[in-house]
């Protein structure tokens, strides 16, 4: 289960782009931590050629300040190795901010084994009872 991780400065009134090669079958876990200072002043947006990824929502960015937004993802990567571009947009006129960025990728193979797993435990609820 690979993880990528990118630490990401952006200058005041600026755009950075960073481009991340990532292999496997699927990103599963994607988190951006935005340290106090922020304040909801820098934005990110994950891109896979011309098309955003995340947010699904083309426009939309994440934000924050002193804080990690994570969440659990099952975005097929089209092609491997894949390259996702990151935005960071800052739009503070006085400090520079940095941003850092987390992704796990899972193999076909782990997410199969994952899924024979879900599927005996189901099972056995079934059998037995159990909600």
């Amino acid at each position: 289960m690979p993880l990528y991780t990118r630490k990401i400065t952006c200058p005041p009134l600026s755009e950075v782009l960073d481009e991340i090669e990532i292999e496997g079958y699927a990103i599963t876990y994607v988190s951006v931590f935005f340290p106090p200072g922020c304040l909801g002043l820098v934005s990110v947006s994950f891109w896979y050629g011309v098309k955003q990824i995340f947010p699904y929502e083309e426009g939309t960015d994440i934000r924050g300040s002193g804080e990690a937004i994570n969440w659990e993802e099952f975005w097929i990567l089209p092609e491997n190795p894949c390259r996702i571009m990151i935005k960071v947009k800052n739009e503070d006129d006085t400090y520079s901010h940095t941003i850092f960025v987390r992704i796990v990728v899972k193999k076909k193979v782990q997410l199969l084994g994952e899924q024979i797993a879900r599927g005996i435990i189901n099972a056995l609820r079934r059998i037995f009872g159990f909600m």
